[in-house]
This record gives structure tokens, C-alpha cells and sequence, in this order.
């Protein structure tokens, strides 16, 4: 019994008051009260341990003597006997039929701006490694520069001579799509906010790039590499064979270097097939890739919802992600310290590594082994993509649309995400550092605001994009007083849960550094100092391009389109099956190239 990992099973409680809870087990609808003692021992366990470890746990929770342990474990002994903590291995049996074979990877897409000279190394290098691992693939090119780019790019790509099929879109092919969506019935406004981030202001607009491969590559299974990638590839120093299920907002383990040379002196190259990593997990069920598994399955952390997915056999995995070595992707540091376990430890080396992590972006981002999570993190550095079902959009204009993604993933269905052990090399430009602290974006915004609406919606993906829809067009249509109060209200109640996460992983360390204590100090005292602005929850996009008072419009707006776009998304995804059914694509075959 001393080596076996035990852990509570799914349930929910609900107080009854004179210090008693109803404790409900959905799977087997099975009811029992304990008092709020019982109750906390029981939520310790949701953490997979050992008998020993969990009693450990709970007794510290409650702070009880040595002496009361006992009492404790006996507690431990009785919630083992009802069933409601069980061995781990226990929570991957019976866990559904194996689902028919999915439909290998079809296109690898590359979404681009600006960077035709560029774009000739990245499709050369995944061009050699799909050859290198007999994969065929056809390449896509979805150009979203600004300015006129088109004989750019189709020298650049006619230049390289590739074995493999090409086809390219860019802003005529954009605006032609538009058109054949209005066709069958999309309002053209909502089209082009979708599909090119037409709004007012000088926005980036990769989101609205990434919704054009969610259309164009309708019905297949596609993976997406950014235009500033090389498909370098690196693997986790102690790579593991273990499936691990994680609860954890970032579950990548983390390397730090002070610079481009240093990352690339360290680093060891891998030729692995990138293709069959994602193959491997992309569009699988969590039940069929559990009963697959030959080498141990893990839960990292609380995890109820991948459980409940893994008994039930309704989850896949619907995007998966490669880790990243060289720039992080990310421009604040913040993130960082909520780090745990070996990032943690390797963050706490020294003062001049910690110091040094929170100043340079280069590092080695990557799992242990194969992982699929059920927290929304998402980077679309190397992405794929299970585009068979209905997936929601990207937002369309702004940074860290990729991080909206992930979170209407978790909002709206019931899927997860998936890490791949390996880790493709991000060319950023090298040498950049990281702002110290946030600002508030416009994907802060709106994540924000999806929080705040988002009731547990149940049912069809469909319907819980649309009821999310139709609340942010009710809370854009408020007035402008009620308007900012709840806005203000759904950001600061984000921003206090990530100083909350970051003060408790401060506070679990056994011997927490001074300076980590001093940068948590400052990320804090900096929020307190932001709230004196009125307008501190005014996206910073729309102030650098607009007056205080019109930028306050234009939230609102945007906040509108957003709504709109959400509640008309399955309706264009609909669109978009039918014109491919009848041939027609935003992209266009550039012929061979050969």
C-alpha cells in the first residue's frame, strides 16, 4: 500500500450548513454528507500521493499534532473504503472504446506578414524534414502583410523549387472569400473582421490570418509553423515515455540562457519526425490514447475535468503544441513567477540566474513526454490543429490570439490541448528582452470578459459560442457607466487571481530568495499603482492609436464585434464546408514549383 499513488475521484460539494457539506459523485450519482473536516481532507486528495503523502498533506492543512495523525489517516482509510479516493491506476480502466483511426496531418500551413525574404529558410527547413520522414503534406502560405507583398512571396517560394504542392493566399484571395461568403448569407462587416481584422486603428491582425487556415483547411487535420521558425528541433534532456494528464497552467519544463550564442552553444539538434510527434496525439481521444499506452499514464494536479473526459470518452485532443527553443514568444516575464518544481529550482540557482531569466528571452521551453492538459494555455508558434469539428475562432486583431483560442477551447467545448516532447527553434530577431510588468491588451480584455460571461454553458459548441455571443453584445450594449464598472470588475478580478497564483507559489517555497520576493512585491505594488488611472482598463492598442475619449468607444465597439463574431462563427464555419464542397478556398494553387 506504501507504493501505491491514490487520489479522489471526480465530485462536487455544496455547504448545508451547521458546518456540513454534501459531497456528490456524478459518475456513479451517489451522495454523502461529511463535516467541513472530512470535507477539506477530501479536497487534499484531488493531488494524486502516496496514503503516507496525502495524510501528510491533509494533516498539515488542518494543522494537526502528531499526535492527531492517526486520526487522519483513519479518515484517509474510510474515504478509500467508500470509493471516494481510489489508486490512481484505478481512474484508466474502462475508460471507453477505442475510437476509429483519425485521418492523418493533410497541409502544413505557414501564416505570414512582411517576411518573404525570410519565409524561403522556413519552408525549406520543414520542407527537408517532411522528405527526410516520407511525409507529404501540401504547404499553404497565408500572407497577411499590409502593403503589397505578392511577387515577393511567389518569387521567394518559386525560387525555392520544392517537391511538394504550394498554395498561397493574400489580400485579393482575402476579399474574393469575403465575397463568396456573403453569398451564402455572412454579414460582409463581420466577414472582414474575421478574416482580416478590419477595424478601425493601426491593429496587427494575426488572429484574423490563423481564422483563414481554420477556413481554408475546413474538414482536414493541419499543423501551423510561424514564419519566424526553422524546423531545428530539440528534445527534453531526460525525456520520459509517459502519457501525463496536468492540470498545470504551463506544464513545460524551463531552461534560461543570457543570450542567442549561449542558447545555440547548449543545444542539442534532433532529427525527429515533427509530423508523426503531433500525429501521434492530434484528434485522439484522451480514452484511446490511454488505452494505447504501454508506459505509465499520470494526473498532475487537481485535473477533473481530464478525468471526466478520460471516464466519459468525450474529450480529444484538438490542438497540440510543440515547445519552443530560442526567443519565449512571450514579452512579459511575469509568467515566470509562478513557476514551480525544476523551472522553479533553476529560476532559484542564484540571484544572477533568476535575474538573468527575467531579462533575456532566450530559452528552452519543452514537456517531459507527451501531455495534454486542461488548462487554456496556448502558444501557436508550432500548432496543430483538429479542424474536422467546429473549433471556435481566433481574435482577430491584437497579440495573443492564440491565448483567446485556448481559452474559448475550455469555455466552449469539451476538449483539451496536447504538448508534444519536442521543441522547434523560434528565429526571432535575437536579442530581445522582456517588459517587466503587463499591460492591459486587448486579448486581456477579452478574456477577461469571456470569464465574466461564461455561465458553465452545457450542450453543442455551437450553442455555448453563441450564448457567449450574445453576452458580450449585452454587455457592449450597456451604458457607458455600467459598461467600464463591469469591465473593471472582470479585469481586476483576473489580475487579483494571478497575483493570488503567484503570492501562493511564494509562499509554498521552503526558503523563498529575497529577490523573488522583491519582484513579487513589485508585480503587486505595480498593479495597486495602475488602478489610479481611469482609464487603466482602456486596452493599451487603442490608446497608442486614438484619444482617451474614442478609444473609450472604440472598446465598446470592439467588444460588439466580438460578440457578433462569436455568435455568427458556426454559421461561417457552415459557409465555408459548402464552398469547399463546391471547390472553392481562400487559398490558391501556385502550380508546381518543382
Amino acid at each position: 500500500m506504501s507504493n501505491i499513488r491514490y487520489r479522489a475521484i471526480v465530485y462536487e460539494s455544496f455547504p448545508l450548513g451547521f458546518d456540513t457539506f454534501v459531497v456528490y459523485i456524478p459518475e456513479a450519482d451517489e451522495r454523502y454528507t461529511f463535516p467541513s473536516t472530512v470535507k477539506q481532507i477530501l479536497d487534499t486528495c484531488r493531488t494524486t500521493d502516496t496514503f503516507e503523502g496525502l495524510a501528510s498533506r491533509s494533516a498539515a492543512l488542518l494543522n494537526i499534532s502528531n499526535e492527531q495523525r492517526g486520526w487522519v489517516r483513519g479518515v484517509i482509510s474510510e474515504l478509500v473504503s467508500c470509493g471516494l479516493i481510489v489508486p490512481e491506476t484505478s481512474l484508466f480502466q474502462k475508460c471507453g472504446r477505442l475510437s476509429p483511426g483519425v485521418r492523418p496531418i493533410a497541409s502544413l500551413y505557414v501564416p505570414t506578414a512582411d517576411r518573404a525574404l525570410q519565409i524561403q529558410r522556413t519552408l525549406l527547413s520543414y520542407a527537408q524534414n517532411l522528405d527526410s520522414h516520407g511525409k507529404t503534406p501540401a504547404l499553404l502560405v497565408l500572407d497577411d502583410s499590409k502593403s503589397d507583398r505578392r511577387s515577393d512571396y511567389l518569387r521567394a517560394i518559386h525560387d525555392l523549387r520544392l517537391r511538394q504542392s504550394v498554395r498561397y493566399s493574400g489580400t485579393l484571395e482575402k476579399e474574393s472569400y469575403i465575397q463568396e461568403l456573403s453569398r451564402e448569407g455572412i454579414d460582409p462587416e463581420i466577414g472582414r473582421f474575421a478574416l482580416l481584422g478590419d477595424f478601425p486603428g493601426l491593429l496587427c491582425t494575426p488572429g484574423a490570418n490563423r481564422n483563414c487556415i481554420l477556413l481554408d483547411a475546413v474538414g482536414e487535420r493541419v499543423i501551423t509553423v510561424d514564419d519566424d521558425t526553422l524546423c531545428q528541433l530539440t528534445i527534453h534532456p531526460e525525456r520520459g515515455e509517459d502519457l501525463r494528464l496536468s492540470a498545470k497552467e504551463d506544464p513545460r519544463d524551463g531552461w534560461f540562457y543570457e543570450n542567442r550564442n549561449h542558447l545555440l552553444s547548449e543545444t542539442s539538434w534532433s532529427s525527429q519526425d515533427l509530423l508523426g510527434e503531433h500525429d501521434s496525439m492530434l484528434g485522439r481521444t484522451l480514452a484511446d490514447l490511454v488505452a494505447e499506452e504501454e508506459n505509465p499514464v499520470t494526473v498532475d494536479g487537481p485535473g477533473d475535468h481530464l478525468i471526466r473526459g478520460l471516464r466519459q470518452g468525450s474529450g480529444r485532443v484538438v490542438a497540440t503544441m510543440s515547445g519552443i527553443v530560442g526567443d519565449s514568444g512571450t514579452y512579459t516575464s511575469c509568467s515566470l513567477l509562478r513557476s514551480t518544481g525544476a523551472k522553479q529550482r533553476r529560476l532559484c540557482a542564484s540571484e544572477a540566474a533568476f535575474k538573468r531569466a527575467l531579462a533575456s528571452r532566450e530559452s528552452l521551453a519543452v514537456v517531459r513526454g507527451r501531455t495534454i492538459t486542461q488548462h487554456p494555455f496556448c502558444i501557436a508558434t508550432t500548432l496543430g490543429l483538429d479542424n474536422t469539428d467546429l473549433l471556435p475562432p481566433f481574435f482577430p486583431v491584437g497579440r495573443n490570439e492564440d491565448g483567446v483560442f485556448g481559452a474559448l477551447i475550455r469555455l466552449a467545448t469539451p476538449h483539451f490541448l496536447g504538448h508534444i516532447p519536442l521543441a522547434v527553434f523560434h528565429d526571432a530577431h535575437p536579442g530581445r528582452t522582456y517588459e517587466r510588468f503587463p499591460q492591459f491588451r486587448i486579448s486581456d480584455m477579452v478574456l477577461c470578459l469571456l470569464a465574466f460571461a461564461c455561465q458553465e454553458f452545457r450542450g453543442e459548441t455551437q450553442s455555448v459560442l453563441r450564448s457567449l455571443g450574445r453576452n458580450l453584445l449585452d454587455i457592449a450594449r450597456l451604458g457607458d457607466a455600467e459598461f467600464w464598472n463591469v469591465l473593471f470588475t472582470a479585469a481586476t478580478s483576473r489580475k487579483a487571481k494571478q497575483i493570488r497564483i503567484t503570492e501562493s507559489v511564494m509562499k509554498s517555497m521552503q526558503e523563498c530568495p529575497a529577490y523573488w520576493k522583491t519582484e513579487v512585491s513589485a508585480f503587486h505594488q505595480h498593479t495597486l499603482s495602475i488602478l489610479a488611472d481611469p482609464d487603466c482598463y482602456v486596452p493599451v492598442e487603442l490608446k497608442d492609436v486614438q484619444a482617451s475619449i474614442p478609444a473609450r468607444g472604440a472598446t465598446k465597439k470592439l467588444i460588439a464585434m466580438t460578440g457578433s463574431l462569436l455568435c455568427a462563427w458556426p454559421d461561417i464555419i457552415d459557409a465555408a464546408r459548402h464552398l469547399r464542397n463546391r471547390g472553392i478556398r481562400i487559398s490558391k494553387e501556385l502550380g508546381y514549383t518543382g
